[in-house]
């Protein structure tokens, strides 16, 4: 057998896919593209580099692979379920999002972006609401194809410049650069509309009703613009304000106001606003 059998075959593949793209359907649109990935295995870093010297505009990009993985998925990217087998991936493994890791991580250069530059910085985080009747309803299983919905559900409606992670079984964080508290509002109830109208097929139309129709919960935080602030206490933070949303008997949206209206030093009275308007004693 070949030395270099991998990537024989690797070739062998490559042109008959390069084939059956030459020879695509009529309806196809020639702006079309894919991100294709394989697992090449013997492929050290060294040799990587030495191929990217000699087809400096090929425009393959490269993963490197945790030794131990005898058996590789796509969604073995995510450090958080490496060594899992497919039965017990969360439904979000091939939704696009982070692992808390990488999110985290994330969050720390967009923090230390702000300290740097100022602006707005704001976290959504989002889960099923009534998780437990939407089980005892729809059972285990919907509930789960729900939660890869929310995942995807936020991840159509950010913005390129957003990221959306994984945080724990169910939820979700969505880290929006340069967005302030009133935006992250409206995004929010956007967001909660969005996946409503999307969950609605999951269920029955006749036979047991499953009661009200799926929702989310989403809870929002804004970083201050004052002291710097840490990425673990803004998630903590973030996470709380989910909680919140969570035991709410409606909306299911928790904002975070960390100064009551109250209490401004900033807050013009109505006698103030008559003399600034209109003048006067």
């Amino acid at each position: 057998m070949s030395k270099n059998a991998e990537f024989e075959a690797l070739a062998r593949e490559l042109r008959a896919l390069r084939e059956h793209a030459a020879c695509g359907d009529a309806g196809e649109q020639p702006d079309n593209a894919m991100l294709v990935v394989r697992l090449v295995r013997g492929l050290s870093r060294q040799r990587w580099q030495d191929f990217c010297r000699a087809f400096p505009l090929s425009q393959w990009c490269a993963l490197p692979m945790p030794d131990a993985a005898p058996e590789a998925h796509v969604a073995d990217l995510r450090a958080d379920i490496q060594q899992q087998p497919p039965s017990a991936m969360p439904p979000d493994a091939l939704v696009g999002t982070l692992s808390a890791e990488l999110f985290t991580a994330q969050l720390e250069r967009e923090l230390l972006r702000q300290a740097r530059n100022g602006g707005d910085l704001s976290l959504i985080c989002a889960a099923l609401s009534e998780r437990r009747r939407l089980c005892v309803a729809l059972g285990e299983g919907t509930v789960k194809r729900l939660e890869r919905l929310l995942a995807e559900t936020l991840r159509d409606n950010l913005d390129v410049c957003d990221s959306l992670g994984g945080m724990a079984s169910g939820r979700y964080a969505a880290l929006l650069p340069g967005m302030g508290l009133l935006k992250a509002r409206r995004l929010a109830e956007r967001l909660q509309a969005a996946f409503a109208e999307q969950a609605r097929p999951l269920f029955p139309t006749g036979g047991i009703s499953a009661g009200a129709g799926a929702g989310c919960a989403l809870g929002i935080v804004c970083a201050g613009q004052g002291a710097p602030e840490r990425a673990s206490d803004l998630l903590a933070r973030a996470a709380a304000a989910l909680n919140a949303a969570l035991e709410q008997e409606d909306g299911y949206i928790h904002q975070e106001t960390p100064t009551s209206l109250g209490e401004r030093t900033t807050l013009v009275h109505s006698s103030e606003k008559r003399f600034l308007f209109f003048g006067g004693e």
